[in-house]
């Protein structure tokens, strides 16, 4: 006689575990955001298949890029260019109004 038990939810579950643990010890090492923000990104990619994780941190008024592991470089420099529009928007809003209507 034997039987069949699924363990995959108890290994996701461990997966997790260790992945936040390694985390949270980054972070108390003082690892730099990027490094901490590309492990998040990979640790949830690594859990929902086919996902594409970035990591993006506004400071102020500025959005500032933190990590994209599975992005190509140039994906990654778009969000450089968004944060100069983006900027360029607050600063003047009625030119991005003006461009709209005109």
């Amino acid at each position: 006689m034997g039987f069949l038990v699924d363990i995959t939810a108890q290994k996701k579950a461990e997966s997790l575990n260790t992945w936040t643990a390694k985390i949270l010890e980054m972070i108390a090492k003082g690892a730099s955001t990027v490094s901490v923000y590309t492990e998040i990104a990979l640790m949830y990619e690594s859990r929902h298949q086919g996902l594409r994780c970035s990591m993006l941190e506004l400071d102020g008024d500025t959005l500032l890029h933190g990590g994209a592991p599975s992005y190509q470089r140039h994906i990654a420099m778009l969000f450089t260019v968004l944060r100069m529009v983006l900027i360029s928007a607050l600063a003047a809003p009625q030119l991005i109004l003006a461009s709209r209507t005109g």
